[in-house]
């Protein structure tokens, strides 16, 4: 008998940074490691938990040199298993043009080195 297995609820797949990009919260704390990333949102890992609802402005640097600023909010906050660190998701804020070409250049600066054949 095989198990169901659920279709993902996510309009974009995310795709791991591969250390190609970075992320860090504008005020500088707390230290985060960017763990995904998508044209919706990003999860990070942090040793302190976020609360969910809130919104903090990131700056995301790219191995090209480039920083991206954006905004983006809280959707969940959850504690890693066997651990004391936290995977917080985030929800990219705004739908205006230029929150999209930000958006647009950082998913390029992931996906740019690679090569599909």
């Amino acid at each position: 008998m095989s198990a169901y297995r659920h279709a993902s609820r996510r309009r974009s797949p995310r795709l791991d940074p591969m250390g190609l990009v970075t992320a860090e919260f504008i005020s500088g704390r707390p230290k985060v490691t960017l763990l995904d990333l998508s044209s919706d949102g990003f999860a990070v890992e942090s040793a302190e938990p976020l609360t969910v609802g809130t919104r903090h402005r990131f700056c995301f640097k790219a191995g090209t040199g480039k920083d991206f600023v954006t905004s983006a909010q809280v959707v969940a906050c959850l504690l890693i298993d066997g651990t004391t660190r936290f995977k917080t998701h985030f929800k990219f804020s705004g739908g205006d043009h230029s929150t999209k070409k930000t958006i647009d250049q950082l998913l390029d600066a992931v996906t740019s080195p690679l090569t599909f054949y």
